[in-house]
């Protein structure tokens, strides 16, 4: 999934992980990752569903007039949760029963929780600043985007966080 704007693109990244990865390419400690079957821009099951949670964007990634929003999905219904922001895309690696794929210089944007497993960050959500603004977004440049969220329900792992897939926003003026 690309999508693409005169001024500025969006990329899921978690969309092409299936294509890089099969389940037998991705093993933590012996134990296969569960999270590997995915559905389209699904990249990790959900510890306590089938499915698991799910980031996307819509709006204008511009530093000048930031109205990107970005929502999250399929998460535990009061999911605590974590927008965060990195300076890098990494190769999936194991992270509580998720992967994370976001690295670099690592920034928690917003910690919220989910209203019946959804959760929106960035333009129009009251009381929240501009994405551009509460990452620190001066100049134009790429950013790696992913939810941490938690999720107690027994899965692969002991772990009690999850994640979701990651999204590639390329900021513009």
């Amino acid at each position: 999934l690309h999508l693409m704007w005169e001024t500025g693109a969006l990329e899921t990244l978690g969309a092409s992980l299936a294509d890089l990865f099969t389940d037998a390419d991705v093993r933590a400690g012996g134990r296969l990752l569960e999270g590997m079957r995915n559905a389209r821009d699904r990249v990790l099951e959900l510890s306590a569903a089938a499915l698991g949670g799910a980031l996307w964007a819509n709006g204008l990634p511009s530093i000048a007039n930031d109205s990107l929003l970005m929502s999250a999905s399929g998460m535990p219904s009061t999911a605590t949760s974590v927008l965060v922001q990195g300076t890098l895309a990494m190769p999936p690696a194991p992270f509580g029963d998720g992967l994370r794929c976001v690295a670099g210089n690592i920034q928690r944007l917003y910690t919220r929780n989910a209203m019946a497993g959804n959760i929106q960050y960035g333009a129009g959500v009251p009381g929240q600043a501009p994405i551009s603004v509460q990452g620190g977004i001066g100049m134009p440049g790429t950013y790696y985007y992913q939810v941490f969220y938690r999720n107690a329900a027994a899965f692969c792992t002991a772990s009690q966080t999850n994640t979701t897939n990651a999204l590639a926003v390329t900021w513009v003026p």
